[in-house]
């Protein structure tokens, strides 16, 4: 291994040698066989009164020293070249393409959370503590990740960490990322389809793309046992910022329609160390997504807050007997093995500062992922969505004591597309969306408080049939509709018309 740098990079403006080698110069040739020894983020080190109030986080590890191999953009993947600039409102990303056309993607390890500030608050000190809290990110979170993964049976990329020289010679559209930590990583779409990592999907699209596949037609399903895997995987690593975003879509297709499997992206959020001060703490309290990595979760609905759209959309059709399987497939196969070999893909200094304590973590986590996991199940049961298609369905409730029956079927082949049994004394409310096709709703039975079912049954001409008895003076049944519609049945149907936006439905959810 060639040491192309006698400075430590980032860290050192006296530029005191730091161990024997040569000064890193334009002409120095940017290889992966060829390292810089740098620090991440050493401006995120404070005074212990600082701490006190805004939190240790991951301090220590931002300022730490590492080795790092200095990015190679000639011979890397066989050569890679500028494709566009990406990365959301924190993070600075430059996508880059293959000789082969496949796209990786370059990630900035430090954020710049300022830009998601309302411009009046982009003012000194607001902005200084907003960006210090960038420390409660673990900067190698994303490298543990794929070993984990590979062991859990959830398609994933494959970081790896780099640095990217504040050179002359470096090209001009790394400029963001210059004299800074990033990693490097495949970017899931087409051009990833039909290879082995991906399980030889034929596809690879969005989030928003596969969603308006799936509501469009009858014969596109969402593989809920492979979300459900992802979803408790994250309880694990403690990733509580699933947002429709950070998935891509895996389609694979057979004589029976289309089945999309997710591939989950940007793990920045694992392993997050948050409110471990005063100040902070509060912020806790308004905001429970914002929890730390421990033994514990503090709070199940924290982590599912960002996904919850997608949670009650997709997760909702599996029973708790089959979440026990995948928690227990999980349990088995995420070993102390598989636990511990993973941490040690972070550089060897930060594994000694913090390896072992998140290995305990981590295997505790897992062990209890029964309690959890089943704990994360029943939340998602509270309020599941139901969401029909643009074709004509047929949506029958059968409303009993102990439970509610939801099963939707083909208009034209009269086929079963979903069918699941809710327990009501577990689910609340079931929200129901017919979207665009001349929809039917049938509510039959008889139960005694029963859930409440809010039904939206989009623009075409729809038909809602209430025959269902409750006990109590509550309508249980309300309908949210505008233009000419037809509505038969009992006392149980409210209607609420005269509102065009009855008809809106987006892949982030209805506001309810």
């Amino acid at each position: 291994m060639i040491t192309t740098s006698g400075y430590l990079v980032g860290c050192d403006e006296s530029k005191n040698p730091v161990y024997p080698g040569r000064k890193l110069s334009g002409k120095a040739p940017l290889s992966l066989d060829t390292t810089v020894i740098t620090t991440p983020g050493i401006g995120y080190s404070k005074g212990n009164v600082y701490k006190f109030f805004f939190g240790e986080h991951y301090r220590k590890i931002w300022a730490m020293p590492v080795e790092v191999p200095i990015i190679d953009l000639e011979n890397t993947h066989g050569g890679l070249v500028f494709s566009k600039a990406g990365g959301n409102m924190q993070t600075i990303s430059i996508r880059l393409k293959s000789a082969e056309g496949k796209r990786f993607v370059l990630r900035g390890i430090d954020k710049d959370p300022v830009k998601i500030l309302p411009k009046l608050m982009r003012i000194h000190p607001i902005k200084g503590l907003v960006q210090d809290q960038i420390s409660a990110l673990n900067p190698y979170a994303p490298l543990a990740i794929p070993s984990l993964a590979n062991a859990a049976g959830i398609f994933h990329t494959n970081p790896i960490l780099v640095y990217v020289p504040d050179e002359k010679d470096t090209e001009a559209f790394l400029d963001g990322l210059k004299g800074k930590l990033a990693t490097l990583e495949e970017f899931p779409d087409k051009e990833w389809a039909n290879t082995e990592q991906f399980g030889f999907a034929s596809d690879i699209i969005s989030t928003e793309d596969m969603l308006r596949k799936r509501f469009k037609q009858q014969s596109v399903k969402i593989d809920a046992k492979a979300y459900a895997r992802c979803r408790l995987f994250d309880l694990l690593v403690g990733d509580w910022d699933r947002h429709s975003d950070q998935w891509k879509w895996a389609l694979f297709e057979d004589s029976s329609g289309m089945t999309f499997k997710p591939i989950p992206r940007d793990r920045d959020m694992a392993f997050f160390q948050f409110n471990d001060g005063l100040i902070v703490k509060l912020a806790v309290a308004i905001n429970s997504k914002l929890q730390s990595y421990d033994y514990d979760i503090q709070s199940i609905k924290g982590m599912g807050k960002n996904s919850r759209y997608l949670d009650r959309l997709v997760l909702p059709e599996l029973t708790e007997e089959e979440w026990n399987l995948l928690i227990r497939d999980l349990q088995t196969h995420i070993t102390d093995s598989v636990i511990e070999n993973a941490l040690k893909d972070w550089p060897q200094p930060v594994f000694n500062q913090i390896g072992p304590s998140t290995i305990d973590k981590l295997k505790y986590r897992r062990d209890h992922l029964s309690k959890t996991g089943i704990e994360f199940y029943k939340l998602i049961q509270k309020e599941p969505i139901i969401a029909g298609t643009d074709k004509q369905d047929n949506f029958k409730i059968v409303r009993q004591k102990n439970t509610t029956t939801v099963s939707v079927y083909d208009n034209d082949e009269k086929k079963l597309l979903y069918n699941r049994v809710f327990d009501n004394h577990l689910t609340n409310k079931i929200t129901l969306y017919g979207l665009r096709g001349e929809d039917e709703f049938i509510i039959e039975g008889k139960a005694g408080k029963g859930i409440l079912l809010n039904i939206y049954g989009g623009e075409s001409f729809d038909k809602i049939i209430d025959q269902s008895e409750l006990k109590g003076i509550v309508k249980k049944t309300r309908v949210y509709e505008y233009g000419p519609n037809r509505y038969e049945g009992t006392t149980e149907l409210e209607v609420f018309g005269n509102d065009p936006l009855h008809h809106y439905f987006e892949k982030s959810g209805r506001r309810e």
